[in-house]
């Protein structure tokens, strides 16, 4: 598979619908904000962000940011893991 298979793949329904499947076997979907098991992380993350402002907006935002960081690093986290089953 070609390197931009994978971008032309995402764009079609059932390129999408394949890559919903793989994130939800891999738990991807669970990483929100309101998950209590990911909700902690995401607040401290926000918080750092906001600083001393206590702008309700910037707060909001700052949490979608936080989310979105999280999901991130658990994607790189992931690769990493299954790199290195390939490479064994």
């Amino acid at each position: 598979m070609a390197p931009n298979d994978d971008k032309q793949i995402a764009q079609t329904s059932a390129g999408k619908a394949r890559s919903c499947r793989n994130a939800l076997r891999h738990g991807l979907t669970l990483v929100n904000r309101h998950n209590p098991v990911f909700a902690p992380e995401v607040e401290e993350i926000a918080k750092k962000m906001c600083g001393d402002d206590q702008d309700p907006l910037l707060y909001e935002q700052a949490l979608v940011i936080a989310e979105c960081d999280l999901l991130l690093s658990r994607v790189r986290a992931h690769t990493v893991v299954l790199t290195e089953r390939l490479s064994d």
